[in-house]
């Protein structure tokens, strides 16, 4: 099986270049190339269809703090466990172009700075897969995504994306933008329900990349939340010590 990224705020965060002109544009102070862009999410390529989508699940997570829905994710994360030793087996020795799951980063070959979460404890990481494109010019992937358990949060979920890379600039939608990283802008979502256990999500910037963590759990908790943010919060600071050291 194949990790593949999932794109459940697509509606909220789009990586790709802006072409509208009510952009707020935020340099990261520590390089020239890297900014975001916050901007009304009518101003940008979305249908009335999916503007009426954003408002509804955000009135929806407002009352209830969470979107009340079946998530896939949630399910995919907690099934992980289950087959993710006999798929590192089976892709062991598989090529620089195989996205399956492996046992360590240095399996995997990134176009960028990546050495794995340093404070996780080795029997709490599941595994890593290489997602985003290949970029020939550095002869490596454009992201990573890496699985592990992480206390009362459960399974989860750290994708990377190296936007530079890629040629593309992170857009946030004004509407949903939070700013409880590193001063830069955030969107944080909650969705599941008590079938399919609940996804906690919230996607980040920093310098050239744009983060994404993903939670699972069985139940709903506003703590959870809190977690969850003070969680991308240590994350953003550990690969921020390695982004900075290579600046």
């Amino acid at each position: 099986m194949k990790i593949y990224l999932a794109s459940i705020l697509s509606l909220l965060l789009i990586p790709f270049i802006s072409i509208a002109s009510d952009v707020t544009q935020i340099p990261d102070a520590n390089t020239q190339n890297a900014s975001v862009s916050v901007l009304p999410y009518k101003s940008m390529s979305t249908s009335s269809n999916e503007q009426e989508q954003l408002s509804s699940r955000m009135k929806e997570i407002r009352k209830n703090g969470y979107v009340e829905m079946e998530s896939d994710y949630a399910q995919f994360l907690f099934s992980l466990p289950k087959h993710s030793s006999k798929e590192i087996l089976e892709y062991q020795y598989a090529d620089e172009n195989d996205t399956h799951l492996k046992n360590s980063i240095s399996q995997i070959k990134l176009a960028f700075p990546y050495s794995g979460v340093s404070f996780l404890e080795k029997e709490n990481i599941i595994g890593f897969g290489a997602i985003g494109n290949w970029d020939e010019k550095n002869k490596g992937w454009t992201g990573v995504v890496e699985f592990f358990y992480y206390q009362s949060l459960g399974i989860c979920a750290l994708n990377i994306f190296n936007t530079k890379l890629s040629h593309g600039v992170n857009q946030v939608a004004n509407e949903v933008a939070r700013y409880d990283i590193n001063n830069m802008p955030n969107v944080l979502s909650v969705e599941g329900n008590a079938k399919t256990g609940f996804l906690y999500h919230i996607t980040f910037y920093q310098h050239d990349y744009w983060k994404e963590l993903e939670c699972a759990n069985k139940i709903y908790d506003p703590k959870k939340t809190k977690q969850l943010i003070m969680l991308a919060r240590k994350l953003d600071q550990d690969h921020g010590s390695t982004v900075l050291n290579k600046i």
